[in-house]
């Protein structure tokens, strides 16, 4: 059960990681809808940790 909660943490922690780099890099390209639906991904992941 431990190893299992240890997984999901990482996989959080993975999945918030990728979405500050990919919100950084969309911000350059597409402005701020790229930041609204990165946040919305982070809300999403927020539920799944």
């Amino acid at each position: 059960m431990a190893s299992k909660q240890q997984f999901c943490e990482k996989i959080g922690w993975t999945m918030i990681l990728l979405v500050f780099h990919s919100s950084h890099n969309f911000q350059g390209l597409t402005g701020k809808s790229a930041t609204c639906e990165s946040s919305h991904i982070y809300f999403f992941t927020k539920k799944l940790i």
